[in-house]
């Protein structure tokens, strides 16, 4: 897979310990005006429901 892939308007990358989290939002469900804190929102939820 190439990114960023044709439709993303956004990606954020993670590293929390051993932990790494990617989240790539795009298309018509996630315009540019608000995927960057769609994207901080996602990958801290993903980052809060791990085990420390």
């Amino acid at each position: 897979m190439t990114y960023p892939g044709p439709e993303e308007h956004c990606s954020l990358n993670i590293r929390d310990d051993n932990l790494v989290v990617r989240i790539a939002l795009g298309g018509e469900q996630h315009p540019a005006s608000t995927c960057e804190s769609e994207a901080k929102k996602t990958a801290g939820a993903a980052i809060a429901a791990m085990p420390h």
